[in-house]
């Protein structure tokens, strides 16, 4: 797993939280013929430095691209 820094102009989100970082997995055996995924374009999705305060469900509403490779 490979993490990549959402870029500083990256859509905060609704709640305005900051976007999730972009990452790389890569798989060393396919599962279920996919072997690659990319999670790119995030908006949002960051959690809360603590629990502290919170509801016992917390919800952080995010969007981001997915793009799914398998083997050939």
């Amino acid at each position: 797993m490979t993490k990549i820094k959402a870029p500083k102009n990256a859509s905060k989100g609704p709640a305005k939280t900051g976007a999730v970082d972009w990452l790389a997995l890569v798989t060393k055996e396919p599962s279920v013929g996919i072997a690659q995924v990319y999670r790119v374009s995030t908006a949002g999705g960051v959690a809360p430095a603590t629990c502290a305060g919170q509801p016992s469900v917390i919800s952080i509403p995010y969007a981001a691209a997915y793009h799914f490779y398998g083997w050939m």
